[in-house]
């Protein structure tokens, strides 16, 4: 089934959960070490190994904040361990059933609890798709509170970075992206916003001023419908104070590609990754 299939099943048709199946501790094996734990009921699953280093991604998963993960989410945090960080992945509330508000709520308490138990550790964000959104928008409420401990870094896979979808170059992009629709991710979004509306910055980042949001690394491509608004991401931010941004582009690949990239491509991608980490 298709990504706009999924989407459409969950926005108009509201099926029962499967409980993040993906995520569940049964799938994460040796070498792999888990520590469970929970924000107002939502899940926090750490996956790291004994000799991972205090680097930590906080990672909020896409799928058009309908969707929860599938295998595809889990090896990326997978392959984020085997370079040697700590992963959490954070369940949080999902569309329809929530809006943004709590979506936001539960993700920004989330990390909070997560500083609290590793006091020791350096953290950053990963996000793809609408779950790379979602880390813009956290990165806004952390520098609003004056929350001293935040993210490093931020590394945002084809973000979502705007529901209304009214770029004026949508259109075009539109046609060379089989993945996505136009008029889905708007409808969904505006079910996501609910009373925040698709405008605040918290559901669309791109509203937002982008001052002090630290390091930035967007991957996306040239044939994608996030295309438009990432480039118009890029051009905010490098005129925001204290916001830097670099990019990985590809010159023609679907929406989210990493997550279905073949491994020469994922090796390139993941090295990209260690790169802007640690320098």
């Amino acid at each position: 089934m298709s990504l706009v299939k999924h989407i459409t099943n969950y926005v108009f048709k509201h099926p029962s959960r499967s409980n993040s199946a993906a995520m569940s501790v049964s799938k994460f094996k040796e070498p792999y070490l888990t520590d469970s734990d929970s924000v107002d009921g939502y899940s926090l699953l750490t996956v790291k190994k004994a000799d991972s280093s205090n680097g930590h991604f906080y990672f909020m998963h896409g799928g058009g904040y309908t969707l929860e993960p599938i295998g595809a989410h889990r090896t990326i945090m997978l392959r984020l361990v085997n370079l040697g960080y700590k992963v959490t992945y954070i369940d949080y509330p999902l569309c329809p059933e929530y809006t943004a508000e709590k979506t936001n709520s539960v993700s920004l308490a989330g990390y909070i609890k997560l500083t609290e138990k590793y006091p020791d550790d350096t953290f950053y964000f990963i996000g793809d798709s609408s779950g790379g959104g979602l880390a813009v928008s956290l990165l806004m409420q952390l520098r609003d509170a004056g929350f001293e401990k935040r993210p490093a870094k931020t590394v945002l896979l084809s973000p979502w970075l705007d529901v209304t979808e009214e770029n004026e170059q949508i259109p075009e992009y539109e046609k060379r992206d089989s993945s996505l629709s136009a008029v889905l991710l708007k409808t969904t979004g505006e079910k996501y916003a609910g009373s925040l509306g698709p405008e605040h910055p918290f559901v669309s980042p791109l509203y937002g001023h982008l001052d002090n949001l630290g390091s930035l690394l967007l991957f996306f491509s040239e044939t994608e419908i996030m295309y438009p608004d990432c480039m118009k991401f890029i051009d905010l931010a490098n005129t925001a104070k204290g916001t830097q941004t670099s990019s990985f582009v590809e010159k023609k690949a679907s929406h989210d590609f990493l997550m279905y990239a073949k491994k020469d491509k994922l090796d390139a991608y993941y090295s990209a990754i260690q790169s802007f980490i640690q320098n």
